[in-house]
């Protein structure tokens, strides 16, 4: 990915949470999410290509988790009907 490529995923970062859809307080970017858009693409321009490997990187982890953890509530949630079944 080249840095114009990461400056465009930072823009599209900046708009949602792409795990929740909305603005976690969490989240690195929670604050600068509320700015205005051309305040955001202002800042975007300002980061190193480091950092944007860094608050990419961060989003892919914390997508991974959540996906993860969504998973794994609906298996329990399965389980728990599975059983209920058979006790039924």
């Amino acid at each position: 990915m080249d840095l114009d490529d990461k400056r465009k995923a930072l823009l599209g970062l900046l708009k949602q949470c792409p795990a929740e859809g909305d603005n976690p307080e969490n989240c690195p970017l929670h604050r600068i999410r509320k700015d205005e858009p051309h305040m955001q693409v202002a800042w975007a321009s300002t980061q190193t290509e480091s950092e944007l490997d860094r608050i990419i990187g961060y989003h892919g982890n914390c997508y991974s988790r959540k996906l993860h953890d969504k998973i794994e509530e609906r298996i329990m949630e399965y389980r728990g009907r599975i059983n209920e079944k058979r006790t039924a």
